[in-house]
């Protein structure tokens, strides 16, 4: 495949309507595009320029998103029959239609002829992607595309070069890739965790108790992240996430796409829950805003002040994040350059631990191929009878099990049974996905570094905003978290205080101890919680320990070690410390001790101590 790089020149990406090639304006090419940015107006040029247009896309909110913000187009979805399509074809000059790739044969049916009209395939990557479990319905868009003579497979993030070669319809396609000089790059700041679900949910925990990230900025001002969007591909794992941290309906937008399972899994949380809506430009964001794939990729988020967080979870195929195309994707979904949260992602995943070897994979993948060429050779020889339950017997097991046992799909326009290469590339694809891209963190550091759209490194007021957010998602132990605080007061200055305050704010004890016990001390009692709440105790009551000790003690009492300790033990227990006295401590209330003997009643000699008054 022969690539062409176009340069664009200049400081941050401007939109491909403004931009001029050799001294014309950007036009959409008639092949494959890779934006490499996204947010740079590629959907929006192709709706207000001068062809009659089909902006075709693979989820339904995305054209919500963009249906909204352009008001002279037809959103083609449920509801929308062909005479209301027929009838805007003819009634307007230049014909803007939007509609998702299962949709397209319902406008393609009312066009007679496609000479001057043009199609824009957006985030074409799904077609891989999606081709898992509807292989053949991706087989029938591609067929459908290639009766227009003028189409644009677009992407800021398009297949992976090694699968875009293997298929065949893609393989000789003109590909034009765009160069943007100084490109603005997103700084993901990866953690590696057991338990991503877990994160998310501490994430949403510490939203709740308004401990939120924060972000100093460069003239020493301190922004908070006060609203969250968190992306999560698994729509039960989104529910059981707001059941156990009881996150209220006005503080959670739930974004999955439109269905009855997903209706069906969300009516569980009960009165108040429901699939949300993208806020548009300058509507109120809540707290938290909770998304599955329907949200990767075309829409736009309008707030002043989320962060993005994107949970991934390799254990399952679904909720495992592509870091070439859906984690890119993610990158730009803020769209406002007044939230100065939008150029980070935090990124939390897992690594595959004892998942099938490669030659297993292989393994496989090569038993799946086989049987499916025995299936289709067989199937296409069987009698017309025969050969009619096996293609509603094939319909019916794609429906169910999708491309699971075999790559054998019926071909409706050839009217015969083919092997499914498209559904064969989408395994190997999510193999990768699932097993290479997650191996080690050093894989994961590598894919975001070959991307070209991370920045991986961190000033330092951006390391005070990533140890804020670590705080929220970390459970460590006391001893960790008392001697991480002490070292933050004892650095000071700007991101160290703010480090500072937002550990204390999920564990305000921190504060408290260091407040009244002071580092040596703490340190002296070796940073352990027990020896910190009890020295604590004794602290705040020792202004009546010290009255009571000198009700108790004068200037040159002479006592024994027994004698003295027992005192002191009975001041303790009054005041309800739960600390052992020791002789020594008289020490603290102002008093001296000179060792001495002492000859008890019994005429026994024991060890003891004379008091004196220290001014």
């Amino acid at each position: 495949m022969l690539k062409e790089i176009i340069t664009i020149k200049g400081g941050s990406p401007s939109y491909l309507g403004q931009i001029e090639i050799d001294g014309k304006p950007f036009e959409l090419p008639n092949g494959i595009l890779n934006k490499m940015v996204t947010g740079c107006g590629a959907t929006t040029l192709a709706i207000e320029d001068n062809y009659k247009t089909i902006v075709c896309s693979p989820r339904v909110k995305l054209l919500d998103n963009k249906s909204v913000q352009h008001t002279n187009t037809l959103l083609v979805k449920g509801g929308v029959n062909k005479t209301t399509i027929g009838k805007y074809i003819e009634e307007t000059p230049i014909p803007k239609i939007l509609v998702t790739y299962d949709s397209l044969y319902k406008v393609i049916d009312c066009i007679d002829d496609y000479s001057g009209w043009r199609v824009v395939v957006d985030e074409f990557q799904c077609i891989l992607n999606d081709a898992s479990f509807k292989a053949d319905t991706e087989i029938k868009l591609l067929e459908k595309l290639n009766s227009f003579p003028y189409v644009t497979y677009l992407s800021a993030t398009p297949i992976l070069d090694k699968y875009l070669e293997q298929i065949e319809f893609f393989k000789d396609m003109p590909y034009i890739e765009l160069d943007w000089e100084d490109k603005e790059l997103v700084e993901v700041h990866r953690t590696q965790v057991n338990e991503p679900l877990v994160a998310a949910q501490n994430i949403v925990l510490s939203y709740m108790r308004g401990e939120y990230p924060i972000l100093p900025t460069p003239d020493g001002e301190l922004v908070e992240s006060k609203e969250a969007v968190i992306f999560l591909n698994s729509v039960t794992s989104i529910v059981n996430i707001i059941k156990n941290t009881k996150l209220r309906p006005d503080q959670v937008n739930i974004i999955v796409a439109n269905n009855d399972d997903n209706d069906a899994i969300i009516k569980k949380l009960g009165e108040g829950y429901g699939n949300g809506a993208i806020p548009l430009k300058g509507e109120p964001h809540k707290l938290i805003t909770m998304c599955t794939s329907t949200a990767y990729m075309g829409v736009d988020f309008y707030s002043e002040c989320a962060s993005t967080f994107v949970i991934s979870d390799c254990t399952k195929i679904n909720t495992s994040i592509d870091i070439s195309t859906e984690l890119s994707q993610i990158a730009g979904r803020q769209r406002l350059k007044t939230n100065p949260f939008r150029k980070h992602i935090f990124f939390y995943y897992n690594t595959m631990v004892g998942a099938y070897s490669e030659e297993e994979f292989e393994e496989n993948i090569k038993n799946k191929c086989e049987l499916s060429q025995l299936e289709v050779d067989f199937y296409n020889k069987a009698p017309e009878m025969l050969k009619t339950k096996f293609i509603s017997d094939n319909i019916r097991n794609r429906q169910i099990l999708g491309y699971l046992e075999s790559y054998t799909m019926w071909n409706e326009s050839t009217k015969q049974f083919e092997f499914n290469r498209l559904a064969q590339l989408s395994d190997r694809f999510a193999y990768d996905v699932q097993h290479y891209n997650y191996q080690n963190g050093v894989i994961v550091q590598k894919l975001l570094e070959e991307s070209r759209k991370f920045d991986t490194s961190s000033a330092e007021a951006v390391e005070t905003y990533k140890t804020t957010v670590a705080h929220s998602i970390r459970n460590t132990a006391f001893i960790d978290r008392m001697k991480e605080y002490c070292e933050y007061r004892r650095a000071g200055g700007l991101c160290a205080n703010v480090a500072a305050q937002s550990l204390s704010n999920k564990y305000p004890e921190l504060k408290t101890y260091y407040d009244v016990l002071g580092e040596e001390t703490i340190k002296g009692l070796s940073y352990q919680e027990s020896n910190l709440k009890d020295e604590y105790a004794f602290q705040i009551k020792r202004d009546d320990v010290q009255s009571r000790i000198d009700m108790r003690f004068k200037d040159g009492d002479r006592l024994s070690n027994v004698e003295l300790k027992a005192r002191i033990q009975c001041i303790y227990e009054e005041q309800g410390l739960n600390k052992r006295a020791k002789g020594a401590d008289i020490k603290r209330f102002g008093y001296s001790t000179k060792a001495i003997k002492l000859t008890l009643p019994t005429g026994e000699r024991v060890n003891g101590v004379e008091l004196k008054k220290v001014a």
